[in-house]
């Protein structure tokens, strides 16, 4: 396990110094630092501002999932903190950090990863929503930006199809493994047993989107969130010196967001987004140099935020845990 996980760091790493280096070769990175002085100080604090607001929006739709029992202040702390370890980490890693921070305060893994499931498909159903949107609003579409288009339409039918099955089909799933271990005789040992209290629980948790009126309640949190947060990264972009309207830079920006839920992003996913940006946005008609400026533009930013944030959100769990002992 250990070796494994040596392996992933390692191959993280590189494959931020190949990216990062890469692009690095083809700009001067000192123009970075440039065009992020010379963003106007309004649209940094709006931008701040909306980020903070975003995560206002994800603490209440975790606090309705989870049926969260302590202080809202502490769920958002942690909520600021889990951020930071995603938007850091190296393969989606940071997503542990929320079950252990929730496990801490008594809620199960399986509950707190059920939980989870459902906002991060949340977090794809509202995405396709929005992008189909900006794309009816913008009657020309790049070859490259159309196919992602198609692909995002896509993982739309596939996020409700698989949403839709989890919270009408679940009981029968785990019903299925139940039989499957009795076949095995296994129904008995104490693996079998864990392994079904923990999926029942696991399934239990899904019932909160069984509901009609449930399920539209948490995709309009989960619209808001990311609504929220196509405003500010257009208010960063244009800040950075992209022209663009807002539903063409909602186009632009949301293959560089898809890149950041795969786990394949290294270390503060340097690299990635930068190589998603730069083949979007080139294919909006901006110049190479200007894209891969703009690019780790936007990233340190957005990173600085998240920084921000996660280091308010751990000062504050800290300060509840010692007004607690």
């Amino acid at each position: 396990m250990k070796i494994s996980k040596r392996i992933k760091t390692v191959l993280a790493i590189l494959l931020t110094v190949g990216l990062v280096w890469f692009l690095a070769m083809q700009v001067n990175l000192a123009d970075v630092i440039q065009i992020i002085q010379q963003m106007p100080i309004s649209l940094l604090l709006a931008s701040f501002g909306l980020y903070v607001l975003g995560h206002l929006g994800r603490t209440i739709r975790f606090y309705k999932l989870l049926g969260w029992k302590n202080g809202f202040h502490e769920l958002f702390s942690i909520v600021a903190l889990h951020n930071l370890f995603i938007n850091t980490l190296p393969a989606r890693t940071g997503e542990l950090s929320y079950l252990y921070m929730t496990k801490k305060r008594d809620v199960s893994i399986a509950k707190s990863g059920s939980v989870l499931v459902i906002a991060r498909i949340l977090d794809m159903i509202a995405i396709a929503v929005i992008l189909l949107v900006a794309v009816i609003m913008v009657p020309v579409l790049p070859a490259f930006l159309a196919t992602v288009s198609y692909f995002v339409a896509g993982l739309l039918v596939v996020s409700l199809f698989m949403l839709f099955s989890l919270v009408h089909f679940g009981k029968h799933f785990m019903s299925g493994i139940g039989k499957l271990f009795s076949l095995f005789r296994l129904g008995k040992t104490s693996i079998a047993k864990w392994v079904l209290e923990k999926g029942d629980e696991a399934i239990d948790s899904f019932k909160v989107l069984k509901s009609k009126g449930s399920f539209f309640e948490h995709l309009f949190y989960s619209l808001f969130i990311w609504g929220v947060r196509f405003v500010l990264f257009w208010l960063i972009t244009i800040g950075l010196g992209v022209e663009v309207g807002i539903w063409v830079g909602i186009i632009g920006i949301t293959l560089p967001m898809l890149s950041t839920f795969l786990p394949i992003q290294g270390l503060g996913g340097f690299g990635t987004l930068e190589g998603a940006w730069v083949l979007s946005f080139m294919s909006l008609g901006i110049a190479k140099e200007v894209a891969i400026l703009t690019g780790f533009g936007f990233h340190i930013v957005f990173l600085t935020f998240s920084i921000i944030t996660g280091v308010y959100g751990f000062m504050a769990l800290s300060l509840i845990k010692k007004l607690t002992k």
